[in-house]
């Protein structure tokens, strides 16, 4: 039986790591889907964003987001893909610190995130996310593009 985490941050890249978690899976194994909010990373890549909406209102609209985003990934794991053993989590904090957290706790075999998130352009070969996820986390990793 096979653990797989799946981060989802709504990127292109992250659905094609849920797609290729979903064609390795098999009937006894297990998918998470982790998605983490991380407000600090956001404001400081987006200096004006303090300037259109309150941070309570910018907070609050960020927690809804990751609310439709495990939606999404649980119905299509469910509906679509008939994934029996699927479950979601959704914390707050700095994905790199979150991602080892679940990692530890969930005791996860495999972890698949994109090879780049959204806030990376497309000239970036690779992300500090995922860089790090593949020096520091305590499974196999897997990239997807």
């Amino acid at each position: 039986m096979v653990k797989f985490c799946v981060c989802m941050d709504g990127s292109e890249k992250a659905h094609a790591a849920f797609l290729r978690a979903i064609s390795l899976c098999k009937p006894e194994d297990t998918i998470i889907t982790l998605v983490v909010v991380d407000f600090v990373h956001y404001m400081m890549s987006n200096p004006k964003a303090n300037e259109l909406t309150s941070f309570t209102n910018m907070k609050q609209e960020m927690l809804e987001n990751g609310d439709k985003l495990i939606k999404t990934y649980e119905d299509l794991a469910k509906d679509e893909y008939n994934i029996i053993n699927y479950s979601s989590i959704k914390l707050e904090g700095n994905p790199r610190d979150m991602i080892m957290k679940v990692v530890d706790e969930q005791r996860i075999d495999v972890l698949l995130l994109g090879v780049v998130g959204l806030m990376n352009g497309e000239n970036i070969s690779m992300g500090s996310t995922s860089n790090f996820c593949i020096r520091n986390c305590h499974c196999d990793v897997l990239l997807c593009k």
